[in-house]
């Protein structure tokens, strides 16, 4: 762009992974008091002005973008990178990685603005010349709920390597979030304002971070290569097994999915940060019933009609479709059955997956329905579930 795009009036850019670039050289757009602005998948980069990439004095929403190496020139200038913002700021989904500034390398929020920043990751912003707020530098009203805040600072940041807040009416809320880096200087740091923080991990524990030392992060990560996620802001940090960040979350403030749209929580809770793990330890299996029945080593199944399993897990969880550990097998003769609830894995088996199979993720009881054709011999059926075994006898009714 030669010029700044000005906003007066409500437009939604659905950019389908577009590129808008500044150049290094302009702003990309200005966002007037009556102007309503929505960025749907949209990669904004090499944005350069006293205003960072975007200056809202409006409405601002950011779905599914990315933000990479935008800069708001000037030693003394307010700042952000990527966004300052004089009005209301709704980010979700989104990542920003190498934007600069003086104050808050990526985010800058002024006196009366308000911020939310929901299933986000930031990386290795403010990596340059930055005086305060790698992440951002706040003096409104800003809410972090389920980031991942990584490697802010150039490591020689006086106010907050990552976060810094200014002024007696400044409020920053920090809720299932992760900040870390190798920097010895602070990731926090607060002159004056109100901070809340809930089930936040901040590696050196200040601003009283609920966990601190070592977060076990994975590397910075495409997303399609994680988990086939295919999108504008798919690069992000999971945590490793065995993190502490995973199920140490708040239940009550997850949302519903994570960065990449997977279903939270998996688990005993919601995940710290803006992925949730899925490769955990399957969930121990509480109980089984069939036909609303409590199974024993001797429960009938009618043939021609529909058979209905519940198995209760001891934590929300995910299997992929091709998922082995659940299995429904005939012990005796060959037989078929006939279900859509169920993947056949083409040995006279059937392999489910209880979250496609009409799941209760609150009560964490999926029902697996099973309609058995007629003409099937008399015999045993056997339900194999993390390797524990329940036989059943098939008896025709």
């Amino acid at each position: 762009l030669n010029s700044l795009i000005s906003i007066n009036k409500s437009i939604t850019i659905d950019g389908g992974e577009t590129i808008v670039s500044g150049g290094f050289s302009n702003q990309i757009f200005e966002i007037e008091t009556n102007g309503n602005l929505t960025l749907n998948t949209l990669r904004v980069v090499g944005g350069n002005s006293g205003f960072g990439a975007i200056r809202n004095l409006g409405q601002l929403t950011v779905n599914q973008s990315y933000f990479g190496e935008n800069f708001s020139s000037g030693a003394s200038g307010f700042g952000g990178g990527a966004i300052i913002n004089y009005g209301q700021a709704d980010i979700s989904q989104s990542t920003f990685y190498r934007n600069n500034a003086h104050r808050g390398g990526a985010l800058f929020n002024t006196l009366d603005a308000t911020m939310t920043v929901t299933n986000s990751t930031f990386y290795e912003n403010g990596n340059t010349n930055v005086a305060e707020g790698g992440v951002i530098h706040n003096r409104g009203l800003v809410t972090f709920t389920n980031t991942t805040m990584v490697n802010s600072g150039d490591g020689d940041v006086s106010f907050g390597n990552t976060l810094s807040m200014f002024g007696d009416q400044a409020v920053m809320n920090v809720i299932n979030s992760v900040i870390t880096s190798p920097s010895t200087q602070q990731e926090c740091r607060l002159v004056s304002g109100t901070f809340n923080i809930t089930n936040s991990f901040i590696d050196d524990g200040t601003c009283g971070a609920t966990f601190s030392g070592d977060a076990m992060l994975g590397d910075w990560t495409d997303g399609t290569a994680l988990r086939g996620f295919i999108g504008t802001a798919s690069f992000v940090i999971p945590p490793l097994p065995g993190s502490p960040l995973v199920n140490s979350g708040s239940s009550v403030e997850c949302p519903e999915t994570d960065q990449l749209g997977t279903l939270r929580f998996i688990g005993s809770g919601c995940d710290i940060g803006a992925i949730e793990i899925t490769d955990d330890i399957i969930p121990e299996v509480l109980a089984v019933s069939l036909n609303a029945q409590p199974l024993d080593q001797c429960t009938q199944l009618t043939e021609g009609l529909t058979n209905f399993f519940n198995v209760t897990f001891s934590e929300r969880m995910l299997l992929a479709d091709d998922a082995n550990q659940y299995v429904l097998e005939h012990a005796g003769e060959d037989f078929l059955f006939d279900d859509s609830n169920v993947k056949g894995g083409g040995d006279d088996n059937l392999y489910f997956n209880p979250i496609s199979a009409g799941s209760d993720n609150n009560n964490m009881t999926p029902t697996i329905s099973l309609l058995f054709n007629n003409d099937i011999p008399d015999g045993l059926v056997r339900l194999v579930i993390n390797d524990s075994v329940t036989d059943l006898s098939l008896i025709h009714i």
